[in-house]
């Protein structure tokens, strides 16, 4: 089983959950979000045994490829209209994983 847990916006949040095994911690980079955590925040940072998966919705190449590189996301989240050419084009540099509904 894969356990992922997204909307983290702490250190204690992300520290604890990475020690309790969580294989995937999702950090939410939509600014309408309740959960939004700027690619600056500390928590970005951060790195643990977990895979750092960051959530965009219909996000722009060049703001998503940046947030990869700074934050060293090992996913992108996509759950907005993103076209199958944007996906593609971000499984070149981390994985993808793609919502859809």
């Amino acid at each position: 089983m894969l356990v992922k847990v997204c909307g983290i916006t702490d250190r204690e949040q992300y520290s604890r959950l990475d020690s309790l095994g969580v294989n995937m911690l999702g950090l939410n980079f939509f600014h309408a979000s309740p959960r939004y955590v700027a690619p600056g925040d500390p928590v970005t940072r951060l790195s643990g045994r977990a895979s750092k998966v960051g959530i965009f919705v219909n996000p722009c190449v060049d703001r998503t490829l940046a947030t990869i590189k700074a934050c060293g996301l090992d996913y992108v989240q996509l759950h907005g209209v993103e076209s199958v050419a944007f996906c593609r084009q971000m499984k070149k540099h981390t994985g993808v994983i793609k919502a859809f509904g």
